[in-house]
């Protein structure tokens, strides 16, 4: 028997490399590709009954650039709400 993590991520990418929503429900890429506007789904809790919202989505991304965490994150520049 396996486990799979106990976290969700926004998108996921599948073996044909499309997007496919988790936490973000849709997504839509700026013409010149320098940005992305996340709609995130609603409802969702934490174990604690926190609500998941764009601020904490946003801290978390911040964390994992500040700490270089991830070549994922290199090359974002900023957040914003």
């Amino acid at each position: 028997m396996w486990s799979s993590p106990t976290f969700e991520t926004l998108m996921e990418i599948d073996m044909n490399n499309n997007f496919l929503p988790m936490l973000a429900t849709s997504w839509k890429l700026a013409d010149d590709l320098s940005s992305i506007t996340l709609n995130l789904r609603k409802g969702v809790k934490f174990h604690d009954g926190s609500d998941f919202n764009a601020a904490v989505a946003k801290w978390n991304y911040d964390q994992m650039i500040a700490a270089k965490v991830s070549l994922n994150f290199t090359y974002v520049t900023s957040l914003m709400l």
